[in-house]
């Protein structure tokens, strides 16, 4: 439990509107305290203290603008990343179809344990040690993959041959999928 006091103190009251705003953009951090209005203020300390008060109103809206448009610059950074590892993804697949047509089908099939080490050596030049693990990694947690793991089901290498069996081990252990019979 976070036991920080909050971080923007308000000494006025505010509309409940920008107080629910202040809420959703800085949870846990505004803190809405009220002084008891004096009598005896002058009219120059009634000035001073609207000016005080409109300048933390400003200061709270630019922390919101601050926030929200920081929010959207890292969604679009995140859209545009998730756009260029499909398209890796969909490249590296295509050439691996071509190269090795009985391991990477439509159906998909059980890739043997530890192929990786095996597309790295036999890989083409364009293709690195990241991007083999970024493609390995999209395709065996893909839902179909995920769907034909299941214990007793055949792995296969590159050349499509049958390498081994999935034991119980290697069958993720919330399973939703049930075996094929």
């Amino acid at each position: 439990m976070n036991s920080t006091r909050p971080t923007l103190k308000l000494k006025f009251k505010i509309s409940p509107i920008l107080q629910k705003k202040l809420e959703v953009y800085l949870p846990n951090k505004v803190n809405v305290t009220t002084k008891p209005k004096s009598a005896t203020l002058s009219p120059k300390a009634k000035e001073l203290k609207n000016n005080h008060a409109a300048k933390e109103i400003n200061n709270a809206r630019n922390k919101i603008h601050k926030n929200t448009s920081a929010v959207k610059v890292d969604r679009e950074i995140i859209n545009v990343r998730r756009v260029r590892h499909k398209a890796q993804y969909q490249e590296v697949l295509h050439i691996l179809q071509k190269l090795y047509p009985h391991s990477f089908t439509i159906p998909v099939k059980l890739l043997a344990i530890g192929i990786h080490k095996e597309l790295l050596q036999l890989a083409p030049n364009g293709f690195s040690r990241k991007r083999i693990r970024m493609f390995l990694r999209k395709y065996c947690q893909s839902f179909m993959y995920q769907k034909i793991l299941v214990e007793g089901a055949v792995r296969v290498n590159l050349d499509g041959s049958e390498h081994s069996k999935v034991t119980k081990e290697q069958v993720p252990i919330q399973r939703k999928f049930k075996p094929k019979t």
